[in-house]
């Protein structure tokens, strides 16, 4: 039997209404930058609430490309009937490349060690590494290839739900290799240069795989309430309570990991009691108090009750909880690891970084809603799509 019969062909349908509605979260964004503005804020507070969303988009569109990969590596077939979702999660990905290429051309912008003549002196390796030229150069050599591998990946996917020819399977499978092995030795790197090096004096030797497991958990959350999203308007109607279980596990299991390196982190710091190290924490508890503490509370407290047991696990309305409170937990910890280095506030943030999110929001969903109606949801060409549909 030919396995087109088991679905018919499924287009977003990107609404007039949903469209006013992007539109407006981008105003809004808009708006909130040019309130910044004209009220004099600092400069640099604007650079951060830039940098922060941005790198918190470009997490998640990099995370919608991995898990492609890690299932072409696992030779996977459960995820086929909604593998279109983290596509079009990693189609933003060009989008955020540009705005972070664009925010390193000159890192003196944003990095205090640029200006900073003690950095020569009490740490001249560092001094070496972090030199304007070659950090922006890092930069681009991580961003190029991601996007290259990415669009690749995306590319043999797409050709696959038409054709179903079993060979490309192969190059999927290469091009998803080449994109895992380069991702294990950058996503480290580019941790180091973008996040860690804001305050050069410290450093952790986990804080690479930390920010690699925040990067995944956030990716996994989005996908978690797109694929919702999509089901509770008619879409997706294969998808059964196993996929989303499975898609729960995900979620679950990486908070777990995501709250195992904080805890690891932290405690090893907490317990060495260095002065250089104990700054960054000790700074972070007390002046941004409420996000320290709501950080941990959204990625780990409220996912680990609310999918504890299958039965939530299958149950949509407890994904959506759980991957919320990760997404606003993920924006906690990247705001804890960029602001306190670079702007004097001490506060939670305010108005305008909360508009800010909310327009880089309207880009991202812009660009994720126009990829999911340009292409066919149910990739019913695909060799592995009724395997997947007897997903069990």
């Amino acid at each position: 039997m030919n396995i087109n019969n088991y679905a018919p062909s499924e287009r977003f349908n990107f609404t007039r209404g949903l469209r006013i509605f992007v539109f407006v979260l981008i105003l809004i964004g808009i708006v909130s930058l040019s309130y910044a503005v004209l009220n004099g804020y600092p400069l640099k507070r604007i650079l951060v609430a830039i940098f922060v969303n941005n790198f918190y988009f470009l997490s998640i569109s990099f995370a919608g490309t991995f898990f492609i990969a890690v299932q072409y590596l696992a030779g996977t077939s459960w995820y086929v009937c909604f593998k279109r979702v983290p596509e079009a999660i990693s189609s933003y990905f060009p989008v955020a490349g540009l705005v972070i290429l664009a925010l390193c051309i000159d890192p003196g912008r944003i990095y205090p060690w640029v200006h900073s003549a003690e950095l020569s002196v009490k740490f001249p390796n560092k001094f070496l590494y972090l030199e304007p030229g070659f950090f922006t150069f890092r930069t681009v050599i991580y961003i190029l290839p991601w996007a290259i591998l990415s669009s690749l990946i995306k590319k043999i996917s797409l050709r696959l739900d038409i054709s179903g020819d079993v060979k490309l399977l192969k190059h999927g499978v290469l091009y998803s290799s080449a994109f895992v092995v380069f991702s294990a030795i950058t996503t480290s790197t580019s941790s180091w240069d973008w996040l860690m090096s804001i305050e050069p004096h410290w450093y952790s030797a986990l804080f690479g795989w930390y920010n690699f497991a925040g990067m995944f958990l956030s990716g996994v959350a989005s996908m978690t309430i797109l694929v919702s999203f999509l089901k509770a308007r008619g879409y997706l109607s294969l998808l059964n309570e196993n996929h989303l279980n499975d898609l729960g596990k995900y979620v679950f299991s990486l908070s777990i990991f995501w709250a195992y390196l904080w805890y690891s982190q932290f405690f090893i710091i907490w317990y060495g009691n260095i002065p250089e190290e104990v700054s960054y924490f000790f700074k972070r508890a007390h002046d941004y108090e409420v996000i320290f503490y709501g950080n941990i509370i959204a990625n780990f407290g409220i996912p680990f009750f609310l999918l504890l047991s299958k039965k939530s696990r299958q149950r949509v309305v407890y994904l959506v909880g759980a991957s919320l409170a990760i997404l606003v937990g993920r924006w906690f910890d990247l705001y804890l690891m960029v602001a306190p280095g670079i702007s004097e506030a001490k506060s939670i943030p305010d108005i305008f970084e909360i508009g800010m999110f909310v327009g880089f929001l309207g880009v991202f969903m812009l660009v994720v809603f126009r990829f999911l109606s340009s292409n066919n949801l149910i990739p019913s060409g695909h060799p592995y799509f009724k395997e997947s549909l007897n997903h069990t």
